[in-house]
């Protein structure tokens, strides 16, 4: 079932790789991801049902799905939009550790494809240097994290048409009302972006806290959260180094795909409500290209910036398949559901396999299984359940054998109800152990997988697909956490105790937690750093022996390790940390520079 993400990711997908500008590749990304046949006609859609719905406020939250009254920011991503996590605007954007933020070594910094130039530290005010360290340290990470997790798509792909940013302070008096604004250049022969500039106004940042991953600025009335701010302006960037003749896209449109990356109903409520309260303005404001060309722009920045959220979050919740919410109560031999489609309530009885099996009809002939097992069936066909796992809620009950989950959401529980024996991976799919079996939990990557036993939380699991930031630090559980192979992994733990690998290949940083934690090391795993090593945690160097190890360089705080393949892995932490190998575990003395079998 397409899912309102899904759409957004298949719009921006058609829109990268067509041929076409401007209103032709917008028609053509409609056509080939909705029942609207142009951008037209999504338009006279908009204004149609805007006009027949009985209020604002009804068209708001039952025809785009936004609601002005809760915390959720209205992200794509976001439960407002049918995902599972309520994204508020201090949460929205990754936030990552360390939780003080650090100034960058020189003048530029990159980061899975994209370099940003700063200008020389010497020149910069305190704030300004603030702003600089808080990109380094958290929001470039955080943005270019948000922008992947919405639409896939980053500045390492092949691709992208420009892959360096430069920021500067310029144009503060002559852009006082405006937090950030961009600049670009581009070829009009093939319509690429090759230039890209953000100047941030540092004058609205002058309470900015050097601790503070959001970025509060001096205006929180006006958003000034940087992260947003950042999220928002690499948003942008991406569309304009993707897309060629982005800028000739309908201009709602493009402020559209980008204002529902980070969410715009809480920053924008008072725009979104006064165009959804006065149809003039709606028809005015949807016609932006028009009234430039005309020379009549009455609408303001933020205005323009909340008919293209409002836009682009209607398409995303009339194209995406509805949301069906479904009641049911069950006899020994038949399930009766009452469900809702599209608001409509109605009743089905179907035969089947045994046990509490809830169903809900589409209204089609087609009996579709609703959460509590995977798949679609016809009308009363029987259902072998043998290899499924029922869930109740958000909890799945493994009581041995071998069982499959096939669609694993992150938020979800496998209860371990049988004797557990540990886990194992194999491509996609992460399996959990026991004496009578196994449960094999299939698209497992990029998801914090929770296991629980007599009800409670005992552990999570996470493994990587791609590089980045796997942050554990919430959690107050056991933790086994697995980065990509051949990719630059940040891996912290929580405070329950945490096994924390990053994967072969790759240039990996591993931080602590408060808990008892397992570091694993194997040759050919690339120049490694673990920080926070605390007493009595194990540095654990799979399969090394003696012989793979070139070198060992011993510092209070700090011990390095060089391999015969060089490789390397730099230790931060206690002295009481243990060191395994092939030969045995050992401590040292970071004093004496003395090893001693543990």
């Amino acid at each position: 079932m397409a899912t309102q993400q899904d759409i957004m990711k298949s719009f921006v997908n058609s829109l990268d790789k067509t041929n076409l500008r401007g209103v032709a590749a917008v028609d053509e990304a409609l056509k080939a991801g909705s029942n609207f046949d142009s951008y037209d006609d999504l338009l006279n859609s908009f204004l149609s049902d805007r006009r027949n719905a009985a209020s604002a406020d009804a068209f708001l939250k039952d025809y785009c799905g936004i609601n002005l009254d809760n915390d959720d920011t209205g992200a794509i991503t976001g439960y407002d939009a049918g995902g599972t996590t309520v994204k508020t605007a201090e949460s929205i954007v990754p936030e990552v550790y360390p939780d003080e933020s650090i100034y960058p070594s020189g003048t530029s910094f990159s980061y899975k494809g994209l370099t940003v130039k700063v200008p020389e530290k010497s020149t910069l005010n305190e704030t300004q240097q603030k702003i600089i360290a808080g990109l380094y340290t958290w929001w470039v990470r955080g943005g270019v994290e948000l922008v992947a997790e919405t639409y896939g798509i980053s500045f390492s792909d092949s691709d992208a048409t420009f892959k360096e940013i430069t920021v500067d302070f310029n144009g503060e008096s002559q852009y006082s009302y405006m937090s950030n604004y961009i600049t670009y250049s581009y070829y009009p022969s093939s319509g690429e972006t090759v230039n890209m500039a953000w100047h941030i106004n540092s004058d609205r940042f002058t309470s900015l806290n050097s601790s503070d991953q959001n970025g509060a600025g001096d205006f929180l009335s006006e958003d000034t959260y940087l992260d947003r701010i950042i999220a928002r302006a690499i948003s942008r960037s991406l569309m304009m180094s993707q897309i060629n003749y982005e800028y000739e896209l309908p201009a709602i449109v493009g402020r559209g795909i980008s204002y529902v990356v980070e969410g715009s109903d809480d920053r924008l409520k008072d725009e979104i409500t006064e165009i959804a309260n006065d149809f003039d303005k709606m028809l005015l404001f949807s016609t932006y290209n028009e009234r430039l060309d005309a020379g009549i722009n009455k609408a303001t920045d933020k205005q323009d910036n909340a008919m293209g959220f409002m836009l682009m979050r209607y398409f995303a919740k009339q194209t995406a398949d509805p949301t069906v919410t479904s009641v049911s109560a069950t006899t020994s031999e038949q399930t009766v559901t009452e469900y809702i489609v599209d608001g409509a309530l109605n009743s089905n009885v179907v035969n089947i396999y045994n046990g509490n099996v809830y169903y809900i009809n589409d209204n089609n002939g087609t009996i579709i299984i609703d959460s509590n097992v995977e798949g679609d069936v016809t009308n009363n066909t029987t259902v072998d359940n043998s290899t499924t796992i029922i869930k109740e809620g958000n909890t799945y009950t493994y009581n041995g054998g071998d069982k499959v989950i096939d669609n694993y959401q992150q938020g979800e529980v496998v209860e371990l109800a049988s004797d557990y024996q540990g886990i194992d991976l194999n491509g996609n799919s992460f399996f959990v152990k026991s004496s009578s079996g196994q449960v094999e939990i299939q698209n497992s990557r990029d998801k914090f997988i929770g296991y629980s036993a007599n009800s409670e939380m005992v552990a999570y699991s996470y493994v990587a697909s791609s590089g980045g930031t796997v942050n554990g630090r919430d959690k107050t559980q056991a933790e086994i956490m697995i980065g990509a192979d051949n990719a630059n992994n940040q891996i912290y733990a929580g405070s329950g105790g945490s096994s924390l690998w990053g994967g072969a290949g790759g240039n990996d940083m591993m931080f602590g937690g408060a808990g008892y934690d397992e570091f694993f090391y194997a040759v050919g795993g690339g120049s490694d750093v673990i920080q926070n090593a605390d007493d009595n945690d194990l540095v654990n160097l799979a399969s090394v022996n003696l012989s793979q190890i070139s070198g060992v360089d011993v510092k209070v705080g700090q011990v390095n390790i060089n391999f015969v393949d060089g490789g390397s892995l730099q230790v931060q932490g206690s002295s009481s940390v243990a060191y395994r190998i092939a030969e045995g575990t050992f401590k040292v003395n970071q004093s004496t520079k003395q090893w001693s079998a543990k």
